[in-house]
Formats: C-alpha cells, structure tokens, sequence
C-alpha cells in the first residue's frame, strides 16, 4: 500500500502541476487533467483525499459543461458525474448518497441521450444503467430494489448485444449480473434468493471464460462466488450453508493467487473468510464453531496489516472482530468474545460518526459486547452495552432513517433479557414489568 499511495501522491502532484501550465481558454484539457485528479486521489482511500475528489470531479463538471454536447463530450461529463456519485457513495452519509443517486441520473439521462450506437458507447449506457441501480439498491426499499432490479435488467439487455470478443464488456456484463443478485438477494424472500443465486451462476458462467491472469476479471469472479455463498447461507438449511462454504472456499482459492501489493484485494480475500467464518458459525457444532473463530481470525490478521488511515478497511476490521466475538460467545469463551468485541468498538470510535455504516458496525460492536457479558452473567455490564447501541439507533431514528431497525430491535431483546434476572426485576419500568415473565 505505501507504494500505491506514494505513486498516487507523485501522480496527483504532476497532475497539479499539469493543471498549472494549462491556458485558461484550454477547456478540454482542463477537464480532462481534473476528471485524472479526481481518480487519483480516490486511489489513496483516506477521507482527505475522498474530498479533493469531489472537487476535482465537480471543476472537471464545470469545465465540461462549458463545451458543446456531441456525443463524445456528453458521454465525457457522463464518466465525471459517474466518478462522482462513486466517490460520494463511498464518503457513505445520508447525505452524500444522496447527491449520488442525483449524479448517476444525471449520467444516465446524458448516455441514453448519445446518437451512436458504437459498442463503447452502448457498454457505457450500460455502465451508467447499473450505477443508477447501485442507487437505487443502497436506499434499500422494497420499490427501490425493484427499480434497481429494472435498471440492472436494462443493462444486461444493453450488454448482451455488445461484441463477446471484448474482455471488458464481458467482464462488465458479469459484474451488472452479479448486481442484479445482490438486489434480488436484499429483497429476501426464499423465491428471492434462488433468483440471485441465477444471476450470480449467469455471472460466474462470464468470469470463468475470462483470462485467469487478468487480476482485476479474477477478483470480480472472486466477487461472485462470494455472493453466491452468501445467497445460499441465507437460505439457512444445513446443505445451503455446505453450499455456501464451498462459494466462499472458491473465492479464497482465487484471492490467494492475487497480488498481495493491492490492498483492496487483500481486504477482499478477509471479507471471503469472514463470511466462511459466519457460514461455519450458522452450523454451530463445537467443531464448525472453532473453525469460525480460526476463519474470523485469519480475516482480522489480514486486515491489521492494511493502511489504518483507509476508513473502509478499519470498518471492516472492525466487523472482522465483532464476527469473531459472536463466535466466541457460542463457543462459550466469554471472556475472549468481550476482549473481541472492545477491540471493534476501539476501532470503530475513530470513524466518521455520520457514515450509516460505520454508525452499524459500531451498534453491533455493542450487541456482542452485551450478549458475550448476558452469556457470561454479567448482567448490568450487558445492559449496559445494549443501552449504549440503542443511543446510537435512536439518534439515528430520531434523523428520519430506520435501515437499521432490526439491529435496534435485537438490542432492545438484549436489555429486556437482563431486566428478566429477578435481581433487576424491581428496576424495570412499571408498566413492563408484569408482562416480562409472561413472554419468557
């Protein structure tokens, strides 16, 4: 990673200093050298340089709008309000996902306006057809995962007419189905699930034709199986989650051939075990349990060594840890869990406050930090958790989002399991209490 950052830091510098020397009446190479500042500094992942991104991206916008709208220069603004809505969906506030819906539509409308019919240009609109669905697909309501399962269709119809022979278009073809089972995979349903797992087969029946010695195609078809394994570990049934453990299994056979230099692909491969960890976890046999933990436990090794100022990756350490706990507490090593559990919460403090992901992974940090202290009969500790993850959601509610309502739901169960004790009895809330023992 220090290289990759200290290449982007050279490059950003001579973009600059490119920027520099330009002529003001210079608009396309303007925009051109702005819409490069904007991708190189969203190559170093830190929040700062996510920032500068947006700036430059939004200078590389001002100078495009400048020129007239043929076909080439529309489908130019097009990647800039793509790179865009990327870099804010990224920054991951409700706030900037929003802004980012509006730049994918603006995208969109942008492409499906172009007059040609050139294969790169329809691969595009198909691009900009996917992204609108990723919008569409993080505000995660019913009706949105329906437009987002509709965008996703309209870009696989656009992407299965392009020529086959192009690696890229086919590459893209199978990320927009693997898309569309993420979507229909979130809608739930056990009908629901079997479709995505279509989707993700479709994708992987793409990725296996592409060359093995491309790492950006394999980590894509890493991608999927991943997804797979999740779909069949929500169907729940014991030969699902074999299923599933054999998808995930095939991802890590993949990622482990990758470069070990690209921290994305390393946080990915963690990301494989940590979901063979939680499929080992769902079968709950003594055996599968500690296998879970050793699964957690390869994930959070892998991540202690990414960059700590890439917020995504301390994110997902965190979660790695909070898996690990949930496995310790079944296994009964409650002291280990709770060890596990601070770790993610210590992790976690240091994020954006405002990031709906970070705001998740921090209240389950407190979930299994109560449950492993319920487990271990430590009751006013595990109240005492639960309460403080509660905050958390109800801040959360109190701003209008509810996305994260069965967490809140599983910490509210967690508080009233500590006021069932009969020590805590006569602290409950009068008009509670009478009905406590009866739902027991």
């Amino acid at each position: 990673m220090l290289k990759k950052f200290t290449d982007s830091n050279a490059k950003i510098i001579a973009i600059k200093a490119e920027i520099a020397e330009l002529e003001p009446t210079d608009i396309e190479s303007l925009a051109a050298a702005y819409y490069k500042l904007g991708e190189e500094c969203c190559e170093i992942q830190t929040l700062p340089a996510f920032e500068q991104a947006v700036m430059a991206y939004e200078q590389a916008i001002d100078f495009r709008q400048q020129l007239p709208l043929e076909d080439e220069n529309s489908n130019e603004l097009a990647r800039v309000y793509i790179g865009l809505g990327d870099v804010l969906e990224d920054l991951g506030t409700a706030k900037s996902l929003q802004r980012s819906r509006e730049f994918y539509t603006q995208a969109l409308e942008l492409r499906k306006n172009l007059s040609t019919e050139d294969d790169e240009y329809r691969n595009d609109l198909a691009i900009a057809y996917r992204r609108y669905g990723n919008a569409h697909r993080n505000l995660g309501s019913p009706s949105d995962l329906q437009q987002a399962i509709k965008a996703y269709q309209q870009a696989i119809s656009i992407g299965e007419k392009l020529l086959q022979d192009n690696l890229q278009f086919q590459n893209d073809l199978a990320r927009t189905y693997r898309n569309l089972g993420v979507a229909q995979r979130h809608l739930g349903s056990p009908s629901d699930l079997q479709q995505a797992i279509k989707a993700y087969q479709q994708a992987i029946s793409i990725g296996e034709k592409l060359p093995p010695d491309n790492p950006e195609f394999q980590n894509d078809l890493a991608s999927t199986y991943n997804s797979l394994g999740i779909a069949q570990q929500n169907l729940g049934s014991p030969s699902d989650l074999q299923q599933a453990i054999k998808a995930y299994q095939q991802a890590i056979s993949i990622r482990e051939k990758l470069p070990l230099d690209n921290p994305e692909f390393q946080n990915d491969l963690a990301s494989a075990y940590s979901n063979l960890g939680n499929a080992h976890r769902n079968l709950g046999s003594p055996s599968d349990l500690q296998q879970a933990i050793d699964a957690h436990q390869q994930a959070i090794s892998i991540r202690e060594k990414l960059p700590q100022d890439n917020p995504q990756f301390q994110n997902d350490l965190a979660g790695a840890y909070v898996n690990c706990s949930v496995a310790q507490n079944l296994l009964g090593q409650f002291a280990e869990a709770i060890t596990s559990a601070n770790r993610a919460i210590e992790i976690i403090e240091g994020l954006d406050k405002q990031v709906l992901a970070y705001i998740n992974t921090k209240a389950k940090s407190f979930w299994a930090k109560a449950i492993a202290h319920l487990s271990k009969g430590d009751f006013e500790e595990a109240n005492e958790a639960a309460e403080t993850g509660l905050d958390l959601l109800r801040d959360l509610e109190i701003k209008g989002n509810y996305v994260l309502r069965p967490l809140r739901e599983e910490l509210f169960d967690v508080t009233i399991d500590t006021y069932s004790v009969p020590a805590y009895f006569n602290f409950l809330p009068e008009f509670v209490a009478p009905f406590i023992f009866l739902q027991k």
